[in-house]
């Protein structure tokens, strides 16, 4: 399955903002994933996510389960109980 966001909020969730379970893709531009109870973005599949405000979270802003979760370097993902938990990737630079 693949999905596209573009400017949405998800924000004080139960527990995730966005999931994305194994085999499906997401693409995640100018969103906002804020004070849920877990994660702001956790993702097992693959994510590409550009322009991203994941701030306050309880859990981890970006929680990297598998799979690959790309971005462009242009995200503010801070203020989380943890920031990141794995390896974003760097994509190339926006054209």
């Amino acid at each position: 399955a693949a999905i596209t966001l573009i400017n949405c909020r998800a924000s004080y969730n139960g527990l995730h903002g966005v999931f994305i379970e194994s085999n499906s893709n997401a693409t995640l531009n100018h969103c906002v994933m804020q004070s849920n109870t877990q994660h702001g973005l956790n993702s097992s599949g693959t994510s590409r996510i550009s322009d991203c405000l994941i701030s306050f979270n309880f859990g981890t802003g970006v929680n990297i389960a598998g799979g690959t979760t790309f971005t462009y370097g242009d995200n503010q993902i801070r203020d989380n109980a943890t920031n990141i938990a794995g390896v974003l990737n760097t994509t190339q630079p926006k054209q």
